[in-house]
């Protein structure tokens, strides 16, 4: 890969796989923020949007690339949750059109 592309990826959320960072895992941005724990506090719904985002100094595009990342290639829970969200979504986040996405699901807590 050479140094354009990098720099034109390094602009737009992504999910990145590196052996010497989280043993592996995918993480967002080439941190070392993993996508599993972006997801499973979104998903939890202990905090707001914007606490997360600036606990893990992330935007709210990382986040929609992580929830979509785990819709489609997540283990089967994330696919049932999040599946049908991540197809009709694909469109736009694939063209950054992060404000007209709305936000995945979230666990909803019986009162």
């Amino acid at each position: 890969m050479n140094k354009l592309s990098r720099a034109k990826i390094g602009k737009y959320p992504h999910v990145a796989f590196a052996p010497y960072m989280r043993f592996g895992s995918p993480t967002i941005n080439n941190t070392q923020t993993a996508v599993e724990t972006i997801i499973k506090r979104w998903w939890c719904a202990t905090e707001t949007l914007e606490l997360m985002l600036e606990d893990f100094s992330i935007t709210r595009g990382d986040l929609l690339v992580a929830c979509w990342y785990m819709g489609i290639y997540g283990t089967g829970v994330w696919k049932r949750r999040w599946g049908q969200w991540a197809k009709d979504n694909s469109a736009d986040l694939w063209h950054s059109r992060f404000d007209t996405i709305e936000l995945p699901p979230q666990y909803e807590r019986a009162l």
